[in-house]
C-alpha cells in the first residue's frame, strides 16, 4: 500500500478547520501513525478519554458513528478530488487505533 503523505504540516493546515479538540487528537494520531507507524499518547490523556467516554455512556456503536462522520467530514473538507482510498484507509486506521485505546481505558476504568 502506498504510504500517505500526512505530516505535521498537514496537522497545522487542518487544525485551521473547525475541528473539535477530539478531532485534533485524531488528526495528531493520523500524523503519528504515518510518521512513526504507531500512535503515541500520554497515559494520562488516554485515562482521561476513557473516563469521559465511560461517564458519558459511550458504547461501541457510537465509535462507528463518529468514525463515519469523521471520515465524511475530512473528505468534504479536503474535496473529492484530493480524497483517495489510501487516505480513507489511513484515517480509518488511525481512528481505529485511537478508539481501541480509549475502549481499553474504558474497560479498565469500569473494572476499577
Amino acid at each position: 500500500m502506498k504510504k500517505l503523505n500526512l505530516t505535521a504540516h498537514s496537522y497545522e493546515h487542518y487544525t485551521n478547520l473547525s475541528f473539535t479538540n477530539l478531532h485534533k487528537t485524531k488528526l495528531k494520531s493520523a500524523v503519528q501513525l504515518t510518521e512513526m507507524g504507531k500512535v503515541v499518547m500520554a497515559d494520562t490523556t488516554l485515562k482521561h478519554l476513557g473516563n469521559v467516554h465511560l461517564r458519558k455512556g459511550v458504547i461501541d456503536p457510537h465509535f462507528e458513528v463518529v468514525k463515519e462522520a469523521l471520515l465524511r467530514t475530512i473528505k468534504e473538507g479536503m474535496g473529492e478530488e484530493k480524497w483517495s482510498d489510501e487516505m480513507n484507509s489511513a484515517w480509518a486506521e488511525a481512528y481505529d487505533q485511537l478508539a481501541a485505546a480509549i475502549k481499553a481505558e474504558m474497560k479498565a476504568e469500569a473494572a476499577a
